[in-house]
């Protein structure tokens, strides 16, 4: 998938990696976000928007 592959390149890890770090990340926003507002940050890739949710908490 080509964003992880941008996601690699920017930590400066393998695409792997990357992936593996990203589904890290989902599985504890999995635990503090609902459902629905978790399907949006998964979709949405602005940094700051993710930011300002997790914020919220």
């Amino acid at each position: 998938m080509p964003t992880f592959q941008l996601l690699g390149i920017n930590l400066r890890v393998s695409e792997s990696t990357a992936n593996n770090i990203f589904d890290y990340w989902v599985d504890i926003l999995r635990e503090l976000l609902p459902a629905s507002l978790l399907k949006q940050v998964i979709k949405k890739s602005d940094e700051l928007w993710v930011k300002e949710i997790l914020e919220k908490l």
